[in-house]
């Protein structure tokens, strides 16, 4: 187990193998934690609120962190829209997609946005949210997508935590660093 910092709350969450990226890392479940839930959207939204002129939509990669931007936009009053892994039926024809590899996932993944979201962000103020931030692969990937929608990127993309190391590209809303731990 992992201790983890949000705002004045702490909690304990599992280390678990990624085989294929041969690592240990600290899951965060965001699916269904509702008090790691309303900390993270709490200290995200103070956030928000402080650069909501800059902020016309938040964008986040499906799946994890769908029930957190549920929660801070409920918040906030800033509308949010859910880049998926697949490519469905109902997205259009012009449907727009990006490549991306991820350290927690085996294999090469791919972001989509659906015709009418590109319709709802060209030309708007986005900020891109995610879980966790480590090599930066779902960060890069929803940063080109938003770029090639015709969005507007006004400030780095807002993670929850990030992962290894800090980074300058990234503002995350809490200062633990979660570990990666190689496996032997």
């Amino acid at each position: 187990m992992h201790n983890i910092e949000v705002g004045t709350n702490s909690f304990r969450v599992p280390l678990v193998p990624i085989p294929a990226a041969k690592i240990k890392i600290a899951y965060l479940n965001l699916k269904d934690n509702n008090e790691l839930i309303e900390a993270l959207a709490t200290e995200i939204a103070t956030y928000i609120n402080a650069n909501k002129a800059k902020i016309d939509i938040i964008i986040t990669p499906e799946a994890n962190t769908i029930a957190l931007a549920y929660a801070v936009s409920k918040i906030t009053g800033i509308p949010y829209i859910v880049l998926t892994k697949k490519q469905r039926p109902d997205m259009g024809p012009e449907a727009i997609s990006i490549p991306v590899k991820s350290i927690t996932t085996a294999g090469n993944q791919t972001l989509w946005i659906s015709e009418s979201n590109i319709q709802k962000i060209k030309g708007k103020k986005i900020l891109i949210l995610d879980d966790v931030v480590s090599t930066g692969g779902t960060i890069n990937a929803a940063k080109a997508l938003v770029e090639k929608a015709g969005g507007v990127l006004a400030l780095n993309p807002l993670v929850c935590f990030y992962e290894g190391n800090k980074r300058d590209d990234v503002t995350a809303v809490s200062q633990t660093v979660l570990p990666v731990i190689p496996l032997s």
